[in-house]
């Protein structure tokens, strides 16, 4: 463990003592967030702390406190997210069983990708304190269904609660299929973002910029050394090692933003509320067939690849860029929309799932 990371690790838990009293220790029922032993921006991990937020506003639906914690998976903890805005404060779970000690009831938001860790090495941590309360919900945060873990974790992790769901980030894999894959009870929420939370520029007030996403992806360096070479008057900007505030700003004023992961996700749904033309390939595991009618989703990489140093030039009009951004974002904003995600969040407490 780095001589920093010690230091936070160590300050985080002396605040963690501190500000845990002020919740009632003898409460009734309890919500816990996981959340990863790292202070950073991630899509996952900003819509993690919204739904956390979300979900302490409808405490009179579920009467119960909300709070966030890392997991013990390693030495690590932190207290506050320190590169995007946020009020939620972070606890570790081995300092929650041992404060809330007469609880009847729990519900544990997992991410998906740490659904097996949780198995391996929290429950042998807290088993016992699990162990003494009565009704325990474990939800799977299914916010990517490339990291959804085998059905064998999904088998154990039910030995654990008396009930195991999963909520769903996108549409695509919202289905009585998957819902049968898995065979757990299943809900969409969606996602927190809208549009009315983007300020918006038009292409005269956009400057010759390009951000494309840090995904790994094979075809990423060979279409970035393409429009590298063909459009030269961009600039082009990898999406790294920045605050969130600061991404905010640079879609805001790019022109032009390229997603390389899964395509149905920050990189392009945040430029597209931002007035910002964004392209992303076809992913079916995210993407339902609608999508395919926008002018700016691909069917391959090498469609990609062929074609998009040609459509940004093409764009870079201000009538036909605003026309292509327009169609977008008229699509987009009827699929994600806050109220939608709110009444969802709230059927989901009420235990009115979309697949029972």
């Amino acid at each position: 463990m780095g001589l920093k990371k010690y230091f936070i690790s160590f300050s985080s838990i002396f605040k963690q003592n501190k500000n845990i009293q002020r919740y009632d220790s003898n409460l009734n029922s309890l919500i816990i967030f996981i959340v990863p032993n790292k202070d950073t921006v991630t899509g996952g991990v900003i819509s993690i702390c919204n739904i956390n937020k979300d979900s302490a506003k409808l405490k009179n639906i579920h009467n119960s406190e909300v709070i966030s914690c890392t997991s013990n998976e390693n030495k690590l903890t932190f207290f506050k997210y320190s590169k995007f805005n946020s009020n939620v404060e972070i606890y570790r779970l081995n300092l929650l069983n041992k404060y809330f000690k007469n609880l009847n009831n729990i519900i544990i938001h997992i991410p998906e990708y740490l659904s097996e860790s949780f198995i391996f090495n929290d429950i042998p941590k807290i088993k016992g304190w699990l162990n003494k309360i009565k009704n325990i919900h474990i939800n799977i945060l299914n916010q990517n269904i490339e990291l959804m873990p085998e059905k064998e974790v999904i088998d154990k992790l039910k030995k654990y609660c008396t009930k195991l769901t999963s909520t769903t980030a996108h549409e695509a894999y919202s289905n009585i299929s998957i819902k049968n894959k898995y065979g757990i009870p299943m809900h969409h929420l969606s996602a927190f973002v809208s549009p009315e939370q983007y300020l918006i520029k038009n292409h005269i007030d956009k400057k010759d910029i390009i951000i494309v996403s840090n995904d790994k992806n094979e075809h990423r360096d060979k279409i970035i050394r393409k429009l590298k070479k063909e459009l030269p008057k961009y600039k082009i900007i990898e999406i790294k090692g920045i605050k969130y505030h600061e991404f905010r700003e640079l879609i805001l004023k790019a022109k032009f933003a390229i997603t390389f992961g899964e395509g149905l996700d920050g990189y392009y749904l945040e430029p597209t509320f931002s007035g910002t033309v964004a392209f992303a390939v076809f992913n079916t595991d995210f993407f339902t067939a609608e999508y395919k009618k926008l002018p700016t989703i691909y069917n391959s990489y090498d469609s990609m690849l062929n074609n998009i140093c040609n459509d940004i030039k093409k764009y870079d009009n201000s009538d036909i860029y605003d026309k292509i951004w327009k169609k977008n974002f008229e699509y987009m904003k009827t699929i994600y929309q806050f109220d939608i995600y709110k009444k969802k969040l709230k059927r989901f407490y009420e235990n009115d799932f979309d697949f029972k």
